[in-house]
């Protein structure tokens, strides 16, 4: 008897999902885009309401964009708000962008993020003025994505609000920003990331090093030599990494007491810098490191020693002393090769010189 009572109110329920999925037939019925409009507008259900919504934006159909915007406006519902902007980003139909720089003064954060979002991806110029607004938002969320918004609007003007914000409260914006600066490439980028370099944020710092190096501005060289002082091994490291990048001489000397760091990150880009300049200079230094501790410092200054040509007589002994010695297979395999190379282009005279002396025979 229980079973039997339960039954018509599961049955009560059927009808109700067979209107909204189904057609005649028990086959599946698409529903219009006016239906769709129409759910999405008056239905009490906020489920339906958010499917109708979702069906809208995978329509992408210009037509729906004023009901969208009634509905970012005015749903009751904070999510099909946002799901609303999110359509409406979707479609990508222009006739948005104005309505959702309007919405930009709702009080809720969290659709003022969606719209922001929405309006970096338009890449409309209108929303250039709204989105410069924003990076004094008291929302450190909402400035990040104003900063997004504005890369993506590649306007170079907006550099010099955006450099602003290496001070600015949160480290999420300060590192942004040296990134957005970055991506805008101002005729001055150099000097607008400098300033980055004395952030107090070793993150930030450590952005504006990565940034110079990539821009291979041979400006940057002073400030990056500085940096090889930081007390953070990540900023050493990525100073090291950029100014191998740049590949001056003037980084040759202030980096050699980095050969003496005290961290193997630092050390190892160390080797590769100085591998990577044109000078005769780091040989010694690399040489002496042929016999250092760690495999991976072997490794790359023997690499660097071969890439350079060098073919001294220290270096051929050092080499020779590996052949026989060396721990690490592969490389010790390498010294082999090269010793056999080094030893068929060495002079007669080396050659002699380097043989054992015969012992005298007895008168």
């Amino acid at each position: 008897m229980k079973a039997n009572a339960i039954l018509p109110c599961f049955l009560l329920t059927i009808p109700i999902f067979v209107c909204f999925s189904c057609g005649g037939g028990g086959g599946t019925k698409e529903q219009s885009t006016d239906e769709l409009i129409q759910i999405a507008l008056t239905d009490s259900s906020n489920y339906r309401r958010s499917v109708a919504i979702d069906s809208l934006r995978r329509k992408k159909e210009a037509r729906s964009v004023p009901a969208l915007v009634r509905v970012m406006n005015s749903d009751s519902f904070p999510k099909n708000r946002e799901a609303a902007v999110i359509a409406l980003r979707e479609i990508g139909d222009k006739s948005a962008v104005e309505p959702l720089i309007a919405a930009l003064n709702t009080p809720s954060v969290e659709l003022r993020r969606k719209i922001v979002e929405a309006l970096g991806a338009f890449k409309d110029k209108r929303a250039y003025e709204p989105l410069i607004k924003l990076l004094k938002d008291p929302d450190s969320e909402l400035r990040c994505a104003a900063v997004g918004a504005l890369i993506s609007l590649r306007d170079p003007a907006a550099v010099e609000q955006i450099v602003a914000l290496y001070e600015d409260s949160s480290n999420a914006v300060r590192r942004l920003a040296v990134e957005a600066v970055e991506a805008l490439q101002p005729e001055d980028l150099t000097d607008r990331i400098i300033p980055a370099l004395k952030n107090d944020d070793v993150v930030v710092r450590r952005t504006a090093v990565e940034a110079l190096g990539r821009a291979k501005d041979r400006r940057a060289v002073e400030p990056l030599i500085l940096l090889l002082q930081d007390q953070n091994a990540s900023v050493r490291e990525g100073a090291v990494r950029a100014l191998g990048e740049l590949r001056d001489l003037r980084a040759i000397k202030p980096l050699f007491p980095l050969l003496e760091d005290e961290s193997l990150d630092v050390l190892r880009a160390t080797v590769e810098a100085l591998t990577k300049t044109e000078s005769d200079e780091p040989v010694p230094y690399l040489v002496k490191l042929l016999d250092h501790r760690d495999t991976d410092v072997r490794q790359l200054a023997f690499h660097g020693l071969v890439n350079m040509k060098v073919n001294s007589p220290e270096f051929t002994r050092k080499v020779r002393y590996m052949a026989d010695n060396e721990p690490h297979n592969g490389l010790r395999q390498e010294a082999r090769e090269l010793l056999k190379k080094l030893e068929s282009e060495q002079p007669k005279e080396e050659k002699e010189s380097e043989k054992p002396e015969q012992p005298k025979e007895p008168e």
